[in-house]
């Protein structure tokens, strides 16, 4: 699925939220945004209404919404920065940044941040002036993007999603007050967590409307959501046509990293907190309690369930033992940071994931002397075991890069000193006292949250009349009756435009054209079946781009299952059409299974052949017949549509 915008048309909103675009107070509409065309202004009355729906928040005043062209947009962006982001106070990141090598020597921060969040913007929210503001281009408001690949209807919902999200962040405000949720510190990784709760939050509003249904209440979501969006960059590979991802992706990664982990990973975590307490939950986070590190978004388990706040770090006076060294600035850079870190340095995201798990706790300082950067770091971890881990990525980090652990604290510098000043650096960031957290837990009970069973979520889901009509559709589909072909191996489905065969390679397999479960139109079997193949017939009402909405066709079908391991996903061409193939491991209705799922568009209806081997270790010994099987698989052209 392709969501015009899902990070470009949000990029802004960041940069304008620490303060003031101007200092003066400001009408319902400042000067440079012009009011909506009426037809936009009743749309977005009706959107407001459906952020209200999904949310659960009520406007307690209307949004003021206008428009901007270009020209104005790139001038209240460097208004925001010459406010609250003056060079003096970006000039200490940029050093802090290139002392830990995020960023090239080159480049210049104070140009490069307005231009990047300027980049294809289709709208903001601006929460100290409490307006909506849509950028104009090309004389249109919210231009049409070039998706050919989805209907007409598809990409207008999707353009709506744009406007939902931004008033998502209205409610948020009236509710909130969203000035409150960043400090306006780039390093700060409490602000990074607030930033991405807020965001999150308006990602899984977007997220509901574009669905349809609360994604909170589809079983298996969480997890499933949180394998899909493991890797965002991986993500951006996938959309280059969206409006502002060829920008960041050309972007360094740190930039890359944050902006993402803002709507991703937020919107991960506020799809737990859900998932755990409903919107008393979400709102709790808003209002008393919110994250308080990137490790609590990265791993919301450890907010909201076995809670783990950071380790705090005051850091030290070094003056005395950094005699003629200045200091530039001192911050955290938290879970992410260090992930982001490991990833540019060991180019093996899955090492630097690992690396950067089991964080306790950081502080750092820059400081310069006669044009030269010294890094010092402190760094804490939850265990032993995670302090060496961390200890052996940050080893690889390469020349110039002192690492000394005791137990589970790290100390890491880097920078030119002599060895009696980098020992006595090292003895005293070692000594330095770590303020322990008292990791008090979310009381749910408190703020009048009852655990939710699975079968209560699997009740509540089908109440939503979305999926009720989709599982009905199903149960009441005719799949046709098909017909074996001459040579009694091939079964052939007019209805449904199919062909598929028994494997010759071992006998005794079996083929039913219907197993009695909904939408099975053909199984194929081994003898004790231990192997199957089996052909699926989903209606999805209209034409799609299978590539595009493959992974979430995925997310669909492992919803039922239990510990699931994707071991390969992508496009491949199987007999000359293009299909989405996933391979996996998973409990399927309590059965471990090693399978083969492939994914066929065929107009408005999706085939799914899929190959199954039960216990997952048998898949070698089992692996030729089935493959056998699903590359037998043969589309044709429907003589009917199913009813």
């Amino acid at each position: 699925m392709k969501i015009r915008a899902v990070l470009a048309a949000f990029l802004l909103w960041p940069a304008l939220w620490p303060g003031a675009l101007l200092a003066e107070p400001a009408p319902a509409l400042p000067s440079g945004v012009a009011p909506l065309p009426e037809a936009l202004e009743s749309r977005v009355e009706a959107l407001l209404e459906e952020a209200e729906k999904y949310r659960g928040l009520q406007a307690r005043e209307p949004v003021p919404s206008g428009t901007v062209d270009d020209q104005a947009l790139k001038k209240k962006v460097v208004e925001s920065f010459q406010t609250d982001m003056p060079p003096e106070k970006l000039r200490p990141v940029e050093a802090a940044l290139k002392a830990f090598g995020l960023v090239p020597e080159s480049l210049d921060l104070v140009k490069f941040f307005p231009d990047l969040l300027t980049s294809q913007v289709a709208g903001y929210y601006d929460p100290e002036r409490h307006y909506l503001a849509l950028v104009q281009r090309d004389g249109e408001i919210l231009p049409s993007t070039d998706l050919p690949d989805l209907p007409a209807d598809t990409v207008k919902k999707a353009e709506e999603a744009v406007l939902v999200h931004e008033l998502t962040h209205a409610l948020q405000d009236q509710h909130f007050h969203l000035e409150t949720f960043a400090t306006g510190q780039p390093l700060d990784d409490a602000d990074a967590a607030k930033v991405a709760l807020v965001e999150g939050d308006a990602t899984l509003v977007m997220m509901d409307f574009f669905a349809e249904t609360s994604l909170a209440s589809l079983p298996g979501m969480e997890e499933a959501m949180g394998s899909f969006l493991e890797d965002p960059r991986e993500m951006m590979k996938t959309a280059p046509g969206v409006p502002g991802v060829a920008d960041l992706s050309s972007a360094p990664p740190w930039f890359q990293d944050t902006l993402l982990f803002s709507y991703f990973q937020g919107f991960q975590f506020s799809l737990s907190a859900r998932r755990k307490g409903g919107q008393a939950l979400l709102d709790h986070a808003f209002t008393t309690d919110p994250p308080r590190s990137s490790e609590q978004i990265l791993h919301p388990e450890k907010w909201h369930t076995k809670r783990d706040d950071p380790v705090v770090i005051p850091w030290p006076d070094l003056s005395r033992t950094l005699p003629g060294w200045s200091s530039v600035t001192e911050a955290q850079l938290g879970e992410l940071g260090i992930r982001t870190l490991f990833r540019g340095a060991l180019k093996k995201d899955e090492r630097a994931a690992q690396a950067a798990a089991g964080w306790g706790g950081d502080r750092f300082g820059v400081y310069q002397k006669e044009g030269e950067r010294l890094l010092a770091w402190v760094t804490e971890w939850d265990t032993d075991a995670d302090a060496r881990e961390f200890q052996g990525a940050a080893k690889d980090l390469g020349r110039g890069w002192t690492v000394q652990r005791s137990e589970r604290r790290v100390v890491v510098i880097r920078g030119n000193l002599k060895k009696p000043e980098r020992a006595a650096l090292q003895a005293e960031l070692a000594a330095v006292r770590a303020e322990r957290p008292a990791n008090r837990g979310i009381d749910l009970a408190a703020i009048g949250i009852e655990a939710k069973k699975e079968e209560d979520t699997a009740a509540e889901l089908m109440k939503n009349p979305k999926v009720k009509e989709a599982v009905e559709q199903i149960l009441a589909q005719d799949l046709g009756q098909g017909e074996l072909g001459e040579d009694g191996r091939t079964y052939s489905n007019a209805t449904l435009g199919f062909s598929i065969s028994i494997p010759m390679s071992q006998d005794g397999w079996e083929l039913s054209p219907a197993s009695g479960q909904a939408g099975v139109a053909a199984m194929l079997h081994a003898p004790d079946r231990s192997a199957n193949v089996a052909v699926i017939h989903l209606p999805i009402g209209q034409p799609v781009d299978i590539a595009a909405i493959g992974p979430m066709i995925e997310i669909g079908m492992r919803m039922p299952m239990a510990d699931y391991k994707q071991i390969a996903a992508g496009v491949v061409e199987r007999g000359g059409v293009k299909v989405y193939e996933v391979e996996f491991e998973a409990l399927l209705e309590g059965r471990p299974v090693r399978a083969l799922q492939r994914f066929f568009a065929q107009g408005t209806n999706l085939l799914m052949v899929g190959g199954y081997v039960t216990p997952p270790e048998q898949w070698k010994k089992r692996e030729k017949p089935v493959l056998e099987t699903l590359d037998s698989f043969v589309l044709r052209e429907p003589v009917s549509t199913p009813k």
